[in-house]
C-alpha cells in the first residue's frame, strides 16, 4: 500500500511534467457555447460526496473494502482498469483512460468490489446529473426556440446518464 502512495506521488509529477495539461471541462463548455447550449452544474459538492460516503459504508464495508485493497496490491484480485499498468508509459496511459470501455470495465469494477461505495459515488452522481438535465428541459417551454442542454459528466457516468435520459 505505501507503495502505492509513493506511485501515485510519482504519477503526479510525471503527469504535470510529460503531459499537455487538457482543461476538459473548459474545452466541454466551449463547445456547448459554440452550440448555444445552456450549462449547468450538476454535480454535489465535494463535502457532499464525502459525507455520503461515510454514512453510507458501515464498519463492515470499510473493512472489506481495505481487504479487496490489499488483495489487489497483493495480486489476489484484479486491479481497476482505469489504474495505471506497470511500465506503462503515462502518454499511453493517459490514452487508455479517456476510453470509454475502460470506463465502462472501471465502473464494473468499483460496482463488484464495492457497491455501497460506487452507489454513492457514481449511481447517486448519475441520478443527480440526469434529474437535473430533465428538470432544465422540462422547465423550458418555448416550442419556437427549442433548448440545447449539455450535460458534462466523467466517462464512467456516460451509460449511466443516458440509461437515465433514455438516449
Amino acid at each position: 500500500l505505501g507503495g502505492s502512495i509513493l506511485k501515485k506521488a510519482l504519477s503526479s509529477n510525471e503527469e504535470s511534467t510529460k503531459l499537455p495539461r487538457k482543461d476538459e471541462f473548459a474545452a466541454a463548455i466551449s463547445a456547448g457555447d459554440a452550440v448555444s447550449a445552456t450549462i449547468f452544474a450538476a454535480d454535489f459538492e465535494i463535502d457532499d460526496i464525502v459525507s455520503g460516503v461515510s454514512r453510507s459504508l458501515s464498519l463492515n464495508n470499510w473493512l472489506s473494502l481495505w481487504i479487496a485493497v490489499i488483495e489487489q496490491e497483493l495480486g489476489m484480485r484484479s486491479k481497476d482498469p482505469i489504474r495505471r499498468m506497470k511500465d506503462e508509459a503515462i502518454e499511453a496511459w493517459e490514452e487508455r483512460r479517456r476510453n470509454v470501455s475502460t470506463a465502462r470495465a472501471s465502473r464494473k469494477h468499483g460496482e463488484a468490489m464495492a457497491p455501497e461505495l460506487n452507489r454513492v459515488l457514481v449511481e447517486e452522481r448519475d441520478d443527480r446529473f440526469s434529474e437535473t438535465c430533465l428538470n432544465i428541459l422540462e422547465s423550458h417551454d418555448d416550442v419556437i426556440n427549442p433548448l440545447t442542454v449539455v450535460c458534462i459528466v466523467g466517462l464512467v457516468h456516460l451509460d449511466g446518464v443516458a440509461q437515465r435520459l433514455q438516449l
